[in-house]
């Protein structure tokens, strides 16, 4: 299981040692969600369960949706938005029509603001640990910040804080239909997507969970189960050497909660010398 940190320990820098080992190995951890802020009685699992409700829903030709289908034969149906300058764009209002009742758009702005929150939490620990400030410059009249980052049209940025409200993120509902195996077939070993580092600074995401059919979308999932999806693969920090044979790890997220994984942006864009 990934380690877990709470509000409390990213706001008041409770275990930064560990968190900087993290950042600087594999990059991902878990912050403890909030539930109550998606809904009463709702948790981040039956939060997901409206997601598979309201996403298989939709029209495959909404401008919003896109489909693929991936190298094991599984198919993802994507639902599209963004949050730009700190502004939720709007979900389509046709979700509020869909699925018998069953798909709640409340719900689904729900745990977008509970993957923003995690996602700020995240930002204010790493803007602590990256240390802008400069005790020399304090009698000097310098401004004690550096430029953390600037963009191709020169515009610069002091701090995570600073490219988080000025930038744009862009945000995606996923469902994933796995294919059936067939009698001369074993899909089971196969894998989706092929090893990478994501784009961007960093993604904030809930953990994948098992759609329900519509008979069981409101029996809700206890959030103290530990999660079974083992669809999650991480590489070891430790790249292999030449030639070697590729080793992945399953990794198993604890219940109700929201993951942050760095991008490659953080490692590529920011000034942290």
């Amino acid at each position: 299981t990934v380690p877990s940190f709470t509000s409390s320990d990213l706001v008041n820098g409770l275990r930064d040692d560990e968190l900087r080992t993290i950042l600087t190995t594999t990059g991902l951890f878990a912050i403890q969600s909030k539930a109550p802020s998606i809904s009463a009685n709702t948790n981040t699992n039956t939060a997901l369960h409206h997601v598979c409700d309201c996403i298989e829903s939709l029209d495959p030709n909404h401008a919003d949706v896109d489909g693929a289908v991936l190298v094991d034969g599984t198919r993802r149906k994507t639902l599209a938005t963004a949050t730009m300058s700190g502004i939720p764009l709007p979900l389509p209002m046709e979700l509020a029509d869909l699925s018998d009742g069953h798909c709640h758009v409340e719900v689904l702005d729900g745990l977008r603001d509970e993957i923003a929150n995690a996602s700020e939490l995240f930002v204010t620990a790493m803007d602590r640990l990256l240390s802008y400030h400069d005790s020399s410059s304090k009698d000097t009249g310098v401004s004690p910040f550096k430029d953390l980052l600037r963009d191709a049209n020169g515009a610069s940025y002091e701090s995570l804080q600073d490219i988080s409200k000025r930038s744009t993120q862009l945000e995606h509902f996923h469902v994933y239909t796995k294919p059936k195996p067939t009698d001369t077939e074993d899909v089971t070993e196969a894998l989706a997507l092929s090893p990478h580092t994501d784009a961007g600074l960093f993604l904030a995401f809930a953990p994948a969970h098992p759609c329900p059919t519509h008979t069981h979308i409101h029996h809700s999932h206890n959030a103290h189960t530990p999660q079974t999806d083992q669809s999650f693969y991480i590489q070891p920090h430790n790249k292999p050497q030449k030639n070697a044979l590729l080793t992945l790890i399953p990794v198993a997220f604890p219940p109700d909660s929201i993951v942050i994984m760095l991008g490659a942006g953080m490692e590529h864009w920011i000034d942290t010398t």
